[in-house]
């Protein structure tokens, strides 16, 4: 049992009415490019931030601050906002893709979010002609084109998308 009598409130309150979170929580993948928000101004500031060390690239700081986000796995969907992410310094894994991805974008970068067959989430963004894959759930880059990545690596997306376009894989 948790020993902090407000927490395991809060855990009660959310186990009971997680079935009526969930619904009222479900987003199609129209309202998902709709929280893809390069303009959010959590994210500028992040960029004018990452744009001030001039020692490390900037892809590099958006991964690094992703990767320093704690990854929450729960079986209640909840939409926290950017501004309450980067407060928290925690997020699930989509809302890890869709703060990255906005992040990305905002540094004037072509990203997407892509979803493998088995639900995991990839960002995908590219640098002058390169391409790179971060994995949300290993934290790890990989560098390449698409065929090379998914060829080496056994992954299979399902869908990809971002704050414009929306592409499937069968």
């Amino acid at each position: 049992m948790e020993k902090d009598p407000e927490v395991y409130y809060y855990k009660l309150i959310t186990k009971r009415y997680s079935q009526y979170i969930n619904q009222k929580e479900q987003k199609s993948i129209t309202s998902l490019k709709q929280m893809i928000n390069p303009k959010d101004e959590t994210v500028l500031k992040l960029i004018s931030k990452f744009s001030e060390d001039e020692g490390t690239p900037i892809a590099q700081q958006i991964c690094d601050y992703l990767s320093s986000l704690k990854t929450l796995n729960t079986d209640i969907t909840f939409w926290p906002t950017f501004e309450e992410i980067n407060f928290i310094k925690i997020g699930d894994p989509t809302d890890k893709a869709l703060f990255g991805c906005s992040l990305f974008i905002a540094a004037g970068m072509n990203s997407k979010i892509c979803i493998t067959e088995n639900e995991e989430k990839y960002l995908v963004y590219d640098i002058e002609q390169t391409r790179y894959f971060y994995s949300i759930k290993t934290k790890e880059i990989y560098q390449g084109t698409e065929l090379d990545f998914l060829l080496s690596k056994g992954v299979k997306f399902k869908y990809c998308f971002n704050h414009q376009q929306y592409k499937t894989y069968d």
